[in-house]
């Protein structure tokens, strides 16, 4: 629950005990004494899930339609995965697949203080003070770290769907020939890296590029 949402319950449960006024309660949650008064009845009725925005966890009737937003995000992983989020709207907008250049949901941006992506590009090119300079490159470099943190996993599930290798199970007597070549009991974080491995191996799609690293030395 965000923090204003929080807040608002407090407000909330102090209405419904008589502590606080529909008015002073719409002044402090900035809502109508009606809009006050619809979520009173909610919360007497459903608690406190009845307090925070109706469209909370519902998906938003302005997204993409499913078809546009694949091939927005297969172009992307395709061809412009080097590029920052401004190019590659414009890009995306030549080839027809207009979307918007904000990139960070509002919420996030409330909650960690970030200005929209059209003010950051505004202020970063004519300031006014030292400050908007900050502010403006703040959001640029969060938006480009939280772009590349989600071009891993795309690019991961793009490779996946575009590999049909077979899984293939390795049983107990495979397993066992494995251990025979080595003249040691394996240690505990050994065993578990083999069962790793199996179940790697017999992954439908395939896991890829597994590091090197993840497997203790003795058994690579």
């Amino acid at each position: 629950m965000a923090t204003r949402e929080r807040d608002r319950l407090k407000v909330v449960a102090a209405l419904a005990e008589r502590r606080l006024r529909q008015r002073e309660a719409g002044q402090l949650v900035k809502l109508s004494e009606r809009q006050v008064r619809r979520i009173l009845a909610r919360y007497r009725a459903q608690g406190d899930a009845g307090s925070p925005r109706r469209p909370r966890g519902r998906p938003s009737n302005r997204r993409l339609p499913e078809a546009v937003r694949r091939r927005v995000m297969g172009r992307v992983v395709r061809q412009y995965r080097d590029f920052g989020p401004t190019l590659a709207v414009e890009k995306l907008q030549e080839a027809g697949l207009g979307v918007s250049r904000e990139t960070l949901p509002e919420e996030m941006r409330r909650r960690l203080g970030l200005m929209d992506l059209a003010e950051a590009l505004r202020k970063i090119h004519q300031p006014k003070s030292m400050r908007e300079v900050h502010e403006a490159r703040r959001r640029l470099v969060f938006s480009e770290f939280f772009l590349m943190e989600l071009a891993v996993p795309l690019r991961r599930r793009c490779a996946a769907a575009s590999h049909n290798a077979p899984a293939i199970p390795v049983g107990d007597k495979v397993e066992a020939r494995i251990r025979a070549r080595f003249p040691y009991t394996f240690t505990g974080a050994q065993d578990r890296a083999i069962g790793q491995i199996r179940a790697d191996l017999a992954r439908d799609p395939p896991i890829f590029c597994k590091p090197a690293s993840a497997y203790p030395c003795s058994i690579q």
